[in-house]
């Protein structure tokens, strides 16, 4: 029972045969693991751009944009806000509003 002794020539192939098909495994997990980093990777990179507009979304409506910070600068302490209109609005109320505070 040559290929039971731990001695054998059959044994050291054996024990290298294993060695190799462990080494092909594991670059084979390192190939697999790095397609799925760049997946992700390409994934994150793509929605950047949604994530920018759904986090600046709510931080412009709470503070403003830059319009809004060099009218408040334009307006001083005293000024009054009359608000936006809307694209396809009725201007009528902030432009009341507007003439109003000149006066």
């Amino acid at each position: 029972m040559e290929g039971f002794c731990l001695n054998s020539p059959l044994h050291d192939r054996n024990i290298g045969y294993a060695s190799e098909i462990g080494v092909e495994n594991g670059r084979q997990m390192r190939k697999k693991k790095t397609w799925v980093c760049l997946g992700v990777a390409i994934v994150v990179l793509f929605s950047l751009p949604v994530f920018d507009h759904l986090m600046s979304e709510p931080m412009i409506r709470i503070f403003g944009d830059s319009m809004d910070w060099r009218s408040r600068c334009l307006m001083g302490l005293r000024g009054i806000d009359c608000g936006r209109v809307k694209l396809n609005g009725d201007p009528k109320a902030a432009t009341a509003c507007a003439l109003k505070a000149q006066t």
